[in-house]
This record gives C-alpha cells, structure tokens and sequence, in this order.
C-alpha cells in the first residue's frame, strides 16, 4: 500500500489565517469496476500553524473540508 497525500490550503475558522498542510489521504479504489466507484474519503486532524487550534477535516477526492 502506498502512501498518498497532498498539501491542503484552508482558512482557519477561528482565527481566519491561511493555512498549508500536508493531509494523508484514502488510497483509491482500484478494485472498482467503474472509475467513479474509486472514490474514497476519511478523516484528520488538521492544526491552524498561527493559532494551534485544532479541527477535524474530511478528505473526499483531494478536498479538505474543515468542521
């Protein structure tokens, strides 16, 4: 299994500082029969590098949506 990731921009919610960060995300699908199937999601934590909250993030496709 290989490792897959991306660098993730988001704006913090509390502090509203531009972050970057570097988000592990799901491995595709690749037993998939239809490429559309191959999607997959997951979860992380996601740290403001200017006010050091913390948040939970949703990877889905590549996109981190912030909670």
């Amino acid at each position: 299994m290989s490792d897959y990731g991306s660098n993730a921009r988001f704006i913090c919610p509390n502090c509203q500082a531009v972050n970057v960060v570097w988000l592990s995300v799901p491995e595709p699908d690749y037993t998939a029969e239809k490429m559309s199937d191959m999607d997959s999601e997951g979860e992380d934590e996601v740290t403001c590098t200017s006010c050091g909250e913390t948040f939970m993030g949703s990877a889905q496709d590549l996109c981190l949506i912030v909670r």
